[in-house]
């Protein structure tokens, strides 16, 4: 499992991720990405390979310390 702690306000200016990096986390084929939202907020993010009902690759749980501030990403 792997976990990622930001503890402070993103911005692009200062956060804008490189690809690469980004994809150490979520390091596994997949075609498809489903999201689930608490306001506006992205909470869970599930990477499948086969489509809408193929067999889930990994999944991000990303918690916040208030709306909009993202506090940590864990994946399992």
């Amino acid at each position: 499992m792997a976990s990622l702690t930001i503890g402070r306000v993103l911005s692009f200016a200062q956060d804008n991720a490189n690809v690469k990096e980004v994809s150490n986390l979520v390091n596994v084929p997949y075609d498809y990405v489903s999201l689930s939202y608490t306001g506006t907020d992205v909470t869970t993010a599930v990477f499948k390979l086969g489509g809408p009902s193929g067999s889930v690759q990994a999944t991000l749980t990303l918690t916040y310390s208030s709306p909009g501030v993202l506090s940590s990403v864990q994946r399992s």
